[in-house]
């Protein structure tokens, strides 16, 4: 869909312009009132004005006006008024041409000739456009009081009067399809990325390929003098002209000149895209290869598993009991899993023998993604966790037994023949100090009961007798 809508400054055309002046002069041979809008009367008035002028007067005001019109700092309304004069200068031209072409002969010097019956053929008239167009440049980098520039400005009126007042500049507003193949290139074409490849940026007014390359155009003719007008009517798919006929005609055989090379460079940014896009995408699953563990596996010990997938990549694996790596685990096909979870998925394999492991990972700080990078680039960057493989603790511990010890004795001072609290702590923190070296802490259970003097105490055979052991010690003090 095309996305811009274009509205174009329609002049007035012959006929609208004769019948302003008709209405005009009609207006003139009535008194005022009041309620008769400003519009109308200033364009009364300046009918009125036209009518008095001398044809030279006339002809120069021609060029004026038209050079006052391309100021680009007027405002919509002061444009639209010089135009509405433009065209009443112009008809009066020309009416007058219609009475005298008969009688007059063509004046020289200052005086252009009247407009002919005839258009001129576009290829005299071009002519004299570009000589118009030349004079325009040595007045504008000649002195005012150069030797010579009154000429040179009385021919720039004649000889933009004499193309002016053709029949073949007459104003015309023509509409041409948009060619097919711009159509469908433009509404293929990714707006965001046609923008950035012209340095458009974000936020601004939205240039499509479409509107892009009637601008061109229009700027390259602008550049040769031309004054047509090219817009796009969006709802209708058609691309607008404004200007004089001979013009419009010139612009038609620009657009059709220019869409080859334009195309070419919409499909040249397209394929420059596509490049980029498989890029980026080959460069993202390189990483994502690099680190996932893509294996097949036929069997074997753990060991050379490990081997195997630290060979395609980078991961640290620990084992906490050297016989891990005799395991054996059996064959299986893994690609695109991250190692941790891999070697995690281990633990949930049955393994030849009862054999069974457990897997810990010991996971590095939360990396935090960086504006603008794939979520593999930012796991490429990060350190990699720890992966602890260890066999799991044996359930074949001495069977737990209960045993009481009579701590009355203990601490006791001659002069009260109390216990001393401070002993009785000791004694403990010495009793969890031993389990702990003994590595059965999570199996010993020991509670003291303060009233009785009693050391309840649960845990393994083992652990019981170094807990007798210190008890006796205390005691023998």
């Amino acid at each position: 869909m095309l996305r811009h809508t274009n509205h174009f400054t329609f002049h007035c055309t012959t006929l609208l312009g004769t019948a302003l002046l008709a209405c005009s002069c009609a207006l003139a041979t009535q008194p005022d009132s009041p309620t008769a809008p400003t519009a109308v009367r200033a364009l009364s008035q300046d009918a009125d004005a036209i009518s008095t002028m001398s044809t030279t007067d006339l002809r120069k005001l021609v060029s004026k006006l038209s050079i006052e019109r391309r100021d680009s700092s007027l405002t919509p309304e002061e444009k639209e008024a010089l135009s509405t004069k433009f065209q009443l200068v112009l008809e009066e031209l020309k009416k007058r041409g219609r009475e005298d072409a008969a009688a007059a002969p063509v004046p020289t010097g200052a005086s252009a000739p009247l407009p002919p019956a005839t258009p001129t053929p576009p290829e005299q008239l071009r002519a004299a456009w570009k000589r118009a167009m030349a004079i325009t440049q040595e007045l504008a980098f000649s002195a005012a009081n150069a030797p010579g520039r009154s000429n040179l400005q009385e021919e720039l009126m004649r000889v933009q009067a004499e193309v002016r007042l053709d029949p073949a500049s007459a104003q015309v507003v023509e509409r041409v399809p948009v060619d097919p193949r711009l159509l469908a290139t433009a509404r293929a074409t990714d707006v965001a990325l046609f923008m950035a490849a012209q340095n458009r940026t974000p936020g601004g007014r939205i240039i499509d390929p479409l509107f892009d390359f009637t601008k061109r155009v229009q700027a390259d003719l602008s550049a040769q003098g031309s004054e047509v007008e090219i817009g796009i009517d969006s709802p209708l798919a058609m691309i607008g002209l404004t200007g004089m006929r001979w013009q419009v005609e010139d612009a038609k055989i620009a657009l059709k000149e220019a869409l080859p090379a334009y195309l070419g460079r919409l499909q040249e940014l397209a394929k420059a895209d596509a490049d980029a896009r498989r890029d980026r995408e080959r460069e993202a699953n390189e990483v994502f290869l690099s680190t996932t563990v893509n294996v097949t596996w036929q069997g074997g010990k753990l060991g050379d598993l490990i081997e195997k997938v630290r060979a395609c990549v980078v991961c640290n694996v620990v084992l906490a009991d050297p016989q891990v790596a005799d395991i054996t685990i059996p064959k299986l096909h893994v690609g695109g899993v991250l190692p941790e979870v891999f070697f995690k998925s281990l633990q949930y394999i049955p393994l030849e023998g009862g054999s069974s492991i457990t897997v810990d990972v010991v996971a590095p700080p939360e990396a935090t993604v960086e504006s603008g990078k794939a979520p593999t680039a930012v796991l490429a960057q990060r350190s990699r966790p720890m992966i602890i493989i260890k066999t799991p603790k044996t359930s074949q511990h001495d069977p737990s037994v209960e045993q009481i010890f009579d701590l009355g004795h203990v601490g006791m001072h001659p002069s009260n023949g109390d216990t001393s609290v401070k002993d009785i702590k000791s004694l403990i923190e010495a009793i969890d100090f031993t389990v702990q070296a003994d590595g059965c802490a999570d199996e010993v259970k020991v509670r003291y009961h303060e009233p009785t003097k009693l050391l309840f105490v649960k845990g393994p055979r083992h652990a019981m007798a170094l807990i007798s052991k210190i008890v006796s010690i205390v005691k023998d003090r």
